[in-house]
């Protein structure tokens, strides 16, 4: 993970909704979609406002109650994988930047590491041009596949 700059969410190719203490994220170029529990749906906020990794990890462990040296691994983790999986992005800091995200709050919170669950049951389905790949009766209809030229 860079140690340097900020993570952004990875938009437009990648879109998301809180319900309640969850994140659904959608990955349009993959066409995977993903669910972050509780912790994880927070650290996702976070990113909404394109923080340094060392402000995510700093607010993690003023607003998670627990071994702050856990706290800090378990969060790195969670955003190296978020990279990896291509829904956050390194990007440099515009000058003038707010500096992370909000301040932390009074009380601190219990500590379950986040956790992201993918899911590729949909790819098919996330990733039709409801313009170009659809039958006559629209979206979600996929066309049949072209009729194959070596079969009779």
């Amino acid at each position: 993970m860079s140690t340097f700059g900020i993570l952004r969410i990875n938009r437009p190719a990648v879109v998301s909704e809180l319900f309640d203490d969850e994140v659904v994220v959608i990955d349009m170029v993959s066409g995977n979609y993903f669910s972050l529990d509780a912790t994880g749906a927070e650290i996702w906020t976070w990113l909404a406002e394109d923080a340094a990794p060392e402000d995510l990890v700093r607010k993690a462990v003023q607003t998670y109650d627990g071994d702050a040296g856990v706290i800090e691994t378990t969060v790195r983790e969670f955003l190296e994988r978020l990279q990896a999986e291509r829904l956050v992005v390194a990007a440099e800091a515009p000058a003038g930047a707010p500096a992370g995200p909000p301040d932390p709050p009074a009380s601190k919170k219990a500590f379950h590491p986040p956790t992201l669950s993918v899911y590729t049951d949909m790819q098919d389905l996330l990733l039709l041009d409801p313009i170009h790949d659809v039958d006559e009766t629209g979206w979600p209809a996929a066309a049949p596949p072209p009729p194959d030229p070596t079969r009779p």
